[in-house]
């Protein structure tokens, strides 16, 4: 999930919304992106997601439905709201979140 949200931060560059919502290859990465985010939220149990719950589990599973099954009605605009605003307020969290289980183990 960390990977999807570094990435979706590279798909945002400094050019206004207006513009940035026509380059369709940027628009479509990062919507590829946030099903992955999504996808990755829908995987992990109830007891981790409850060890963050100021994160908005529901909303990105959500984003990653409407995503993944309506693309081309996607409205471009939530696209980059999600991308600029939302995506990276995740990041914090998912890192305690991660660091909260401790090392990886065989």
């Amino acid at each position: 999930m960390l990977g999807a949200v570094d990435e979706i931060a590279n798909q945002v560059d400094s050019r206004p919304v207006e513009q940035w919502i026509e380059d369709r290859t940027r628009v479509a990465a990062a919507s590829m992106y946030l099903i992955v985010l999504g996808e990755g939220s829908q995987n992990l149990s109830a007891e981790l997601k409850a060890l963050a719950p100021e994160i908005p589990w529901a909303d990105i599973g959500g984003m990653r439905h409407r995503l993944a099954h309506g693309y081309f009605r996607a409205d471009r605009r939530v696209i980059w709201e999600a991308a600029t605003l939302h995506t990276p307020a995740l990041k914090p969290s998912l890192q305690r979140l991660l660091q909260s289980l401790g090392p990886e183990t065989d």
